[in-house]
Parts: C-alpha cells; structure tokens; sequence
C-alpha cells in the first residue's frame, strides 16, 4: 500500500497565493478532523468503557471478594476513558499552539507580500497569474483594512479562555479519577482519613471545574466583543473610502 504523502506545510510556500492555499488546507483538515466519523467513535467508545468500568467496580466493592478478572475489567475500562480524554487534551493543546504559530505566520507574509519581499504568485500560466496577483492584492487590501480597525480598537487583556478550559477539563478528568481511587481505596479498606479526603475532592474537583470554565466562557465573550467591534470599524473603514 503506497504511503500517504505528507500535507504541504505553509512554512515551505513559494509564494503569496501558494501559501494562503496551504493554510487553508492545513485549517481545513484540522476541521475535517475535529468532526470526523472516527473522532466521534473514540467518543463514543470512551463513554462506553467509562460506564462499563464504573459498573465493575461498583459491583467490585458491593460484593467482595470479587474475582480478579471484574476488578481488571473495572480498572481497565477506566484507565482507557482517562487515556483518551488526555490523548485529546494533548492534541487540543498541540493545535492551539499551531494555530497561534500560523497566525503570526499569517501576519509575516501579509506584510511580506506588501512590500514586495515575496512574489504573489508563481504560476506558469501566465492567465492563471494574472488571476492569482489580482486576488492576492484584494486579500492584501482586506488585510490592510483589518489591520488599521484593529488598531482603532483596544485590545483585550490576554486571552486566557483556552488555558481555562484545559484547566477546567483536567479538574473534571481529576474528579472522575478521584470517584474510581475512591472505590479502590474502600475496596482495600484504606484509612478513614484517605476516604474522607478523596470524599471531599471529588465535588472540590468539580466545583473548581466548573468556576475556570466560567472564567472561560467570559474571556470568549470579551474577545466576541472585541471581534464585532473590529468588525463595526472595518465597516466604516469602507463605507468612509466609497465616499472618497
């Protein structure tokens, strides 16, 4: 079976044109694989394995002795919904890193392609050329105008909604994981004060999730805000240079 070529990376384009079509693709696909069939499968298959695991140990420590095989099924299906959740915050993680990096990329080859420093197109064709300078320098034009109402607004102080949100999923992942420590501590007839501490954590775990993910939510309407004020301001922007 012939492998699968790797996506061209915006970082290697030639040109103005070539780049914005690599970014496109890579956005695309990073799209493409939020929503796809197989991410929704793992999912599904994670729901599944947590309720199956919470079965187990719940009859586990209801009915001891239990045999060893309920108690490796119970720890098992556990351990793999605790691994896909970390799995996806760690790709969640990866993939606003990129996207930051392609942003300022994104901000170097507009002023690049501005000055003149890199080439706007480099297509053989000479019609497909001409086409692909004329759509670069309106893209340059939008990108000029975008720039100028951005700076005519404040901006807002650091976007923290992302760092919250992976806080607010790694306090819940915490809590989930202190309900199933807290089954196998009572199963082993740990002490009384490990039991009252993991009884206490678990709702803590859940109340300090649900106040960062408060907090994110705000961050996301502040910078809502300040995107439908750029927005008023790129509008006016236009309209003022119709009127010219």
């Amino acid at each position: 079976m012939p492998r699968k070529s790797p996506r061209p990376r915006p970082e290697d384009a030639t040109s103005y044109a070539d780049f914005l079509q690599r970014l496109g693709s890579e956005r695309g696909a990073e799209i493409r694989r939020e929503f796809s069939p197989a991410t929704n499968l793992l999912w599904l298959i994670g729901i599944f394995s947590l309720a199956i695991g919470f079965i187990f140990l719940l009859h586990a420590v209801a009915e001891p002795p239990a045999p060893w095989w309920v108690w490796a099924v119970g720890l098992g299906s556990s351990a793999l919904f605790l691994g896909l959740v970390a799995s996806e915050i760690r790709h969640a993680v990866r993939a606003h890193v990129r996207h930051e990096l392609l942003k300022r990329l994104a901000r170097q080859w507009d002023e690049r392609a501005a000055s003149g420093e890199v080439p706007l197109s480099t297509a053989r064709n000479l019609v497909q050329r001409v086409r692909e300078e004329l759509d670069m320098r309106t893209n340059l034009a939008v990108a000029r105008d975008l720039q100028q109402a951005e700076a005519s607004v404040p901006p807002v102080p650091r976007n923290r909604s992302t760092t919250y949100m992976y806080a607010s999923l790694g306090a819940l992942g915490a809590g989930v994981l202190s309900f199933f420590v807290l089954i196998t501590a009572s199963a082993f007839q740990a002490p009384t004060g490990v039991l009252v501490a993991l009884l206490v954590a678990m709702p803590g775990f859940g109340v300090v999730g649900l106040i960062l993910s408060r907090l994110a939510n705000r961050a996301v309407q502040a910078q809502q805000a300040r995107t439908m004020a750029v927005i008023g301001r790129l509008n006016s922007i236009r309209k003022r240079r119709q009127r010219t």
